[in-house]
């Protein structure tokens, strides 16, 4: 990457990974790195599903950039992000949920200041409570009751009826 900016991408697992650089972010040329952090991945809250874990390191000349620099974008294409879908950085083996992030289906994009290990973490399906339960029974016994009834009601007006009309 130039000091007049530019854009790497990589591939990490089954993600893409891209990076826009705007121009003045490094004042010399840049390297930028992308690791497979799926190893050192932190386990989600709530039972989620991790989509992806990567590194991404700068280095000029050799040397890891550190500190913190001009905010670079980073969107990530994979078939398995949803809306659902957090991004997250992994601190100190925890994971702090990335503000700023546009997820839709199968991208997310937010911007890093920094060097981070990101985890993109599905949120777990929720079962919705009976929504498989076959109800059958009582709330048919009283409003089939009640439909005959009102069968055998008519069908004796109607008798009634053609009584009177007949004689």
């Amino acid at each position: 990457l130039q000091p007049s900016g530019g854009r790497a991408t990589a591939t990490v697992g089954g993600s893409t990974i891209a990076l826009t650089v705007p121009a003045g972010a490094f004042s010399v040329p840049t390297q930028a790195v992308f690791t497979d952090a799926s190893s050192a991945s932190v386990a989600p809250p709530s039972g989620g599903t991790v989509v992806a874990t990567f590194g991404i390191g700068f280095y000029q000349n050799g040397s890891k950039v550190t500190g913190s620099f001009t905010p670079v974008k980073v969107t990530v294409t994979n078939a398995s992000i949803s809306p659902s879908t957090t991004v997250y950085f992994v601190v100190d083996g925890t994971l702090q949920a990335v503000s700023g992030t546009t997820v839709t289906n199968g991208s997310a994009t937010f911007t890093i200041t920094s060097d981070p290990a990101v985890e993109l973490v599905n949120a777990q399906a929720l079962a919705v409570p009976s929504a498989t339960t076959v109800t059958t029974g009582k709330p048919f016994i009283l409003e089939g009751g009640l439909a005959g009834l009102l069968v055998v009601a008519g069908g004796i007006f109607l008798a009634l009826a053609l009584r009177r009309r007949a004689a």
